[in-house]
């Protein structure tokens, strides 16, 4: 028996999960798992040096009348009788379920560490420590978890089973006993004398679970395969490893195909080269496919099916090809990039603003002279730039002509003069057009030939006379060509560096906030 008791306690240290002075929230049922965990790691706190603060945590699923009243006290006495102060929680799994059209199973398990996280949080609160969640599955329960996930249909990463650490949200929860056996966990009860609760339910194959480990497990191994357990925990640990090998591969394989400085914080955006994702093996493919879910905070919905529809973008003859991807996200090819993105445009199409842009700059329309507004050499393409402003100036003659009712009121920030013909600035609409030199151009021909993200031309800004585009304003969200520097404007009222100084001219000033 004592092999038992120290094959328990040496798991536990051997495992890494709990260090010295740590707080340590322990989920206790009160059965003879969690009593052989919250037990084993009071005794090595104590014994060992270890001055664990130690908080269990009794949830109350209220699913088994008496018996689950009784399962309460009895954890709460349990943790007495070590010391320990037994936080007890009182939630209705069967109505939980109902409302979220969950299995009771799926609902408790939800209740229960939606229980340990509040817990955490209060406890960091407290003491300002970060504590760990200690669960007490066993090893016989991660052959279970690999057999079910078999049986359902899994990947590697499925078949690689538990993590002895994972994370939940800012907290680690920890699995201290995920090397003992059901076995050696009965070993240690005795040995030590303890007396846990029994839950019926968990002799009721009726769930799927049970009938793995009451009636499947035991049959194979009856008939077929006695080491069918540890065969399958095996199985597990080589998963876990060529999952950790094919992790760190992708990693590489994402930070070489990945555009960091087109990611938008406004878009929700992850950019990737098109033609590096679709040569990329399935096996990478997936796995950076599943860290763009999580980037974009798509909490479900990935799947093979999902990677080969996404690859088939990749690959495209369409250089606008798109796939709508589960949570409202889509993938799109753009040209030669592949654009995973949760976006809306900020403005929609055609609406005026009020002096500002989806680029956190602000917008100055004025009149005046070449000499009374040059506070920097006029280069012959209209535009001054000192990196904290860009200043498009135009031939305000030419403006006139072309626009006989149009002025300029200094007043006024979108320019319009008592005529109400003015300029404004404002987003794309059906029919707008800018002048290019050669003849004026549509702006969604120019805004495609420019390369410029669909999902963007709705909320790029625009100094426009009607339906003429005087200037295509710089945009912070475009990382290259002339929109990332100094915008695209009209060639058909420009002014030159040998303009006299008396010359009077449009100026549009961008300024940038920094």
């Amino acid at each position: 028996m004592a092999e038992g008791r120290n094959k328990v306690l040496e798991q536990i240290m051997k495992s890494g999960t709990v260090k010295k002075g740590q707080t340590v929230i322990v989920g206790f049922s009160g059965g003879p798992d969690s009593l052989t965990l919250l037990h084993g790691l009071n005794k090595l706190s104590n014994d060992k040096g270890l001055d664990l603060r130690l908080v269990p945590v009794h949830v109350n699923h209220l699913l088994r009348g008496r018996d689950a009243e009784r399962d309460q006290e009895r954890a709460v006495e349990m943790a007495e009788s070590m010391g320990l102060q037994c936080l007890v929680f009182r939630r209705d799994c069967r109505g939980f379920a109902a409302e979220n059209s969950m299995t009771e199973e799926e609902a408790g398990r939800k209740l229960r560490y939606d229980i340990f996280l509040e817990t955490a949080r209060r406890l960091e609160k407290e003491d300002g420590k970060r504590p760990v969640i200690a669960v007490a599955h066993n090893a016989d329960d991660q052959s279970e978890t690999i057999f079910f996930r078999i049986i359902r249909g899994t990947g590697i990463r499925g078949l690689a089973g538990m993590n002895a650490v994972r994370k939940l949200e800012d907290y680690q929860v920890v699995r201290p006993l995920l090397n003992v056996t059901r076995a050696e966990i009965e070993d240690y009860i005795e040995s030590e004398g303890l007396q846990p609760s029994i839950d019926k339910t968990n002799m009721d194959d009726d769930y799927s679970r049970n009938r793995i480990r009451l009636r499947l497990i035991p049959e194979i191994e009856s008939s077929m395969n006695q080491g069918f357990r540890e065969n399958l925990r095996r199985l597990g640990e080589n998963a876990r490893e060529d999952e950790e090998l094919l992790d760190s591969l992708a990693e590489k394989a994402f930070d070489e195909m990945r555009f960091p400085e087109e990611d938008s914080e406004f878009l929700r955006s992850v950019t990737v080269d098109s033609e590096k994702f679709a040569s990329c093996h399935n096996a990478l493919c997936s796995r950076i496919t599943r860290s763009v879910f999580q980037e974009l905070g798509i909490a479900e919905g990935f799947s093979r099916n999902i990677m080969e529809e996404v690859k088939d973008v990749a690959s495209s003859d369409n250089p606008s090809a798109r796939l709508e991807l589960p949570g409202g996200a889509s993938v799109r090819r753009i040209y030669g990039k592949l654009v995973f993105s949760r976006a809306e445009p900020l403005v929609p199409s055609g609406k005026e603003t009020e002096g500002h842009d989806g680029s956190d700059g602000s917008v100055k329309i004025f009149s005046g002279t070449v000499s009374g507004i040059r506070e920097a050499e006029v280069r012959e393409e209209n535009v001054l730039s000192d990196g904290t402003r860009v200043m498009a100036v135009f031939d305000l003659d030419q403006l006139k002509k072309n626009y006989p009712g149009i002025e300029i009121d200094p007043e006024k920030a979108d320019g319009c003069g008592s005529t109400g013909q003015g300029i404004v600035i404002r987003t794309r609409r059906p029919g707008d057009f800018i002048q290019t030199g050669v003849g004026r151009k549509k702006i969604q021909n120019m805004l495609v030939d420019m390369k410029i993200p669909k999902e963007l031309r709705d909320s790029l800004k625009m100094a426009a006379v009607g339906g003429e585009i005087l200037w295509i304003l710089p945009d912070s969200r475009i990382k290259s060509g002339p929109l990332a520097e100094k915008g695209r404007f009209s060639q058909d009222y420009r002014t030159g560096k040998d303009d006299a100084g008396d010359k009077k001219v449009l100026a549009i000033e961008y300024r940038i906030q920094k």
